[in-house]
């Protein structure tokens, strides 16, 4: 059983969209190229790079990168950063309160598997 099975996180063959594949691509693309010419200074874990890759895996294209855009608007000198995992649930606003799709900070990732068995129900 591969790894991805494993976890419960589609694998690139298993995203259904074409558009969603290239994005991986892309994503996996400035990982391995371009990412590893600056030194490490994400503030958040997972780094924006790979938050992108699991928002768009999870949400599709157009959500996941919605997703990822607002994490990067976040990523800023000033930020507390900490563990900033996709949501559960797709929200824009799934960091306030008053959000049906609320979701406090967590002091430790959740593991994807139990993070695609709250999507799936």
């Amino acid at each position: 059983m591969s790894g991805a099975a494993q976890t419960g996180t589609p694998t690139l063959r298993e995203c259904k969209s074409t558009v969603s594949r290239a994005c991986i691509r892309c994503l996996r693309w400035y990982q391995g190229h371009i990412s590893p010419l600056s030194p490490p200074s994400c503030r958040y874990y997972p780094s924006c790079s790979q938050y992108a890759v699991n928002a768009v895996e999870r949400f599709g294209a157009v959500r996941g990168t919605a997703l990822a855009l607002l994490r990067l608007l976040r990523c800023r000198p000033w930020s507390p950063g900490g563990i900033d995992d996709v949501p559960t649930q797709f929200s824009l606003c799934y960091r306030f309160r008053w959000s049906k799709a609320h979701e406090e900070p967590r002091l430790h990732p959740l593991p994807m598997k139990d993070m695609s068995e709250e999507v799936q129900s």
